[in-house]
């Protein structure tokens, strides 16, 4: 088992065996014998369901701070479209994407 994660992961066999002792101090795994197999503890489980939570929550923060920032950009774009003017032309544009990529 640890020669096969090593391959997948590219990296030795000595680091993917301190990561497991690692978890097994922390009470995350268990092993049934010296070389059994690897057992998941509950508290690994919760381990991984708060670091889930804390990344999806990054990416909220990210993305409601992405938005407040072009929030100017968004009331232009939509007092433009209710007043029924043109678009922006490509040279004007100030926002760095190619119009090609927009389609």
């Amino acid at each position: 088992m640890v020669a096969s994660l090593a391959r997948e992961f590219f990296v030795s066999r000595a680091h993917i065996r301190s990561i497991l002792q690692a978890a097994e101090t922390l009470g995350m795994l268990t092993r049934s014998q010296a070389d059994g197999p690897w057992r998941l503890e509950p508290r690994f489980k919760l381990w991984v369901g708060r670091f889930a939570a804390a990344l999806f929550q990054s990416h909220i923060f990210a993305m409601d701070r992405a938005l407040a920032l072009c929030a100017d950009r968004f009331a232009a774009a939509d007092a433009a479209e209710a007043l029924d003017l043109p678009a922006m032309p490509p040279a004007i544009r100030d926002d760095g994407i190619s119009p090609r990529l927009m389609t």
